[in-house]
């Protein structure tokens, strides 16, 4: 058995390990895509990406496990996708990503924080975590709306496309209530393109709030990445008028055919929130953190 970097000439077996075990609750990784189209598109981005690395273990010529962690080298963070195994016995299965996750701390040191998202019923990452002595970070929701379960009248007109002119306050409020998350302001900002868009709420020239979503053609779906109100504008309707501007923005799209989005299980107010417009609960996940001490 061996442990080694992959390449895209190992791309057809990782996206078919990853299909495989990712559809199965019992192994299901938050950070993982379901669809093989969606998980190939994220592993060919990682390929190309010099910070990221996928980390494949081979015996006998065969790839029976992976894990493909996204880098990120100005947070120091390192997103988890994995590991995946093709070993049903628990204790081999173990052993191997045991292995695989001593490697990665190895060869990428102990300066990063490893990140992982990890479903409700994944059991035996569960036990692989908590004998490398991972923290939890807290239980969270993926919630899902399907368009034919929207409960809001689609009429936000006070809300508008956000317009260069906002971009350094929203990059300012989002680094103060989202510290330290997967998407800073300036790479929301970046990411500002077809596929991603982002809405504000303002009261004269001051910014309220704002909702940052993501629309994901080829799995048919939309997402909703983040949604903050300044605390003074609070309990007013400005979160639900944002929210109902990305429901009527992405359901547009005639190919999207439901919404996503996550959020903490002790964020009462959001949840509430988005039950109310029809979201339901798809998938309930906890995150946990390794980071070592040298």
């Amino acid at each position: 058995m061996r442990i080694v970097y992959l390449d895209e000439t190992y791309l057809d077996k990782s996206v078919a390990l990853m299909a495989k075990y990712n559809k199965e609750k019992r192994y299901k990784i938050g950070y993982c895509s379901l669809k093989p189209d969606s998980i190939r598109r994220d592993l060919k981005e990682s390929f190309e990406d010099e910070e990221n690395k996928t980390i494949g273990v081979i015996e006998q010529g065969e790839l029976i496990g992976i894990v493909d962690l996204q880098v990120d080298l100005e947070k120091q963070v390192i997103e988890m996708i994995g590991p995946f195994i093709d070993r049903e016995e628990e204790n081999e299965w173990l052993s191997i990503a045991n292995e695989m996750c001593q490697f990665i701390f190895e060869a990428l040191g102990f300066t990063y924080k490893y990140l992982f998202f990890i479903h409700q019923e994944n059991q035996i990452n569960k036990k692989l975590l908590k004998n490398l002595g991972a923290t939890s970070r807290g239980h969270e929701y993926v919630l899902e709306l399907k368009k034919e379960n929207v409960k809001v009248q689609l009429l936000s007109k006070r809300i508008v496309e956000a317009s260069q002119n906002v971009y350094e306050g929203v990059r300012t409020f989002h680094d103060t209530i989202w510290p330290g998350v997967y998407y800073s302001g300036k790479q929301i900002i970046e990411k500002l393109t077809h596929s991603h868009q982002l809405f504000i709420a303002k009261n004269n020239q001051e910014l309220e709030g704002y909702i940052f979503v993501q629309k994901q053609l080829e799995a048919e779906s939309g997402y909703i990445h983040f949604l903050a109100v300044k605390e003074r504008y609070r309990k007013q309707g400005i979160g639900k008028a944002l929210l109902t501007k990305a429901i009527e923005y992405l359901f547009k799209e005639s190919q999207i055919k439901k919404i996503s989005l996550c959020v903490e299980v002790l964020n009462e107010t959001a949840m509430q929130l988005y039950f109310d417009v029809g979201f339901e609960v798809e998938n309930a996940y906890t995150a946990y953190q390794i980071q070592h001490k040298e």
